[in-house]
Parts: C-alpha cells; sequence; structure tokens
C-alpha cells in the first residue's frame, strides 16, 4: 500500500481511516497534514510519530508498529508537514484478519493527538 492522504492536523476531529493491506507485502502511508483550512501546512518539526496495529484497541498486544520507521519532510512552502510511515514485509507476516490501528503524534511539549485510526485488515497474499 502506497498512499498519500491529506489530513487536518487537528485534535478535536480525528479521521476514521480503514485500510486493506496482503500479508508479506511492505507498507508505506505518505501522510499530508494541514490545518484546518486546508491551505495552511501544519508544521510537524519536533513531532514523533507512533502508529500501533493491535488485536484488541485496548490490549497490549502490538501486531505491527511504526516506531523509527517513519519520516517528517517538507512538503509545500517549505514546512514539514510530510510524514512518511513504513512498516517492512518481514513484520507485515501476520495471520488475516482484521485488527485496529491508530495513528498518534506527539508535538515538542509533550502533546498527543490522533489523526487517524480505524481498522487494519491483513489479507491472505498468494504469491510467496
Amino acid at each position: 500500500m502506497n498512499t498519500n492522504d491529506i489530513v487536518l492536523a487537528t485534535p478535536q476531529d480525528p479521521i476514521e481511516k480503514n485500510i486493506i493491506h496482503r500479508r508479506g507485502d511492505d507498507f508505506e502511508w505518505i501522510v499530508n497534514l494541514y490545518q484546518k483550512d486546508l491551505i495552511t501546512p501544519y508544521d510537524a518539526t519536533n513531532h514523533t510519530v507512533l502508529m500501533q496495529v493491535k488485536e484488541d484497541p485496548t490490549g497490549s498486544v502490538v501486531i505491527m508498529e511504526v516506531g523509527a520507521n517513519y519520516t517528517i519532510g517538507q512538503g509545500s512552502g517549505g514546512v514539514n508537514n510530510v510524514i512518511t510511515l513504513n512498516i517492512p514485509n518481514t513484520d507485515t507476516i501476520v495471520d488475516p484478519g482484521v485488527y485496529d490501528y491508530d495513528l498518534q503524534l506527539t508535538d515538542g511539549n509533550g502533546f498527543i493527538f490522533t489523526p487517524y485510526y480505524g481498522t487494519f485488515r491483513i489479507t491472505q497474499d498468494t504469491s510467496r
């Protein structure tokens, strides 16, 4: 999966996005962050990113995770508003099924917000 999304960078408006991904394939997701006006880029400089995929959103078992596998880069206007998330193919070899995920950002002051959440469906791969 290589998808390019634009999201409002506001803690009040998380977006539900359900993902379907093929087992054993590399996962890449590019998120462009903008302010609520959809014109002004949201500056993600000094932010950390965490995305976890779990069987149960309240559980402690993490199926897949984007921890250090992300970059924050420049987008329009030279602002650091483009986040590229990666999960290597070796980490997506999990049992096919429907899991839960969310994408959290933490700013330099420790404020945490979730721009995306939803289901993460792993489908069976055919080619091995």
